[in-house]
């Protein structure tokens, strides 16, 4: 799922927010966020492992399970 969020919030509170909707919507919890080329990641956040992708904006998050890791 691709998610905006432009706000000024901080990232981590930017990947719970859009991990809440995709949870939601689909039913199930993301273990995988890909941020744009650039953006500093810690490695993750709760259950969810951060990656870096030079196909991801700034401003947007990608969300998606990753069946080999879960």
């Amino acid at each position: 799922m691709l998610w905006y969020d432009n706000s000024s919030d901080s990232l981590d509170e930017k990947i719970c927010r859009a991990a809440a909707y995709y949870t939601q919507k689909y039913g199930r919890q993301p273990n995988v966020c890909c941020l744009p080329a650039g953006e500093s990641i810690s490695g993750r956040v709760g259950e969810i492992i951060l990656e870096s992708s030079p196909s991801v904006l700034k401003n947007h998050l990608w969300l998606g399970v990753d069946h080999a890791g879960g």
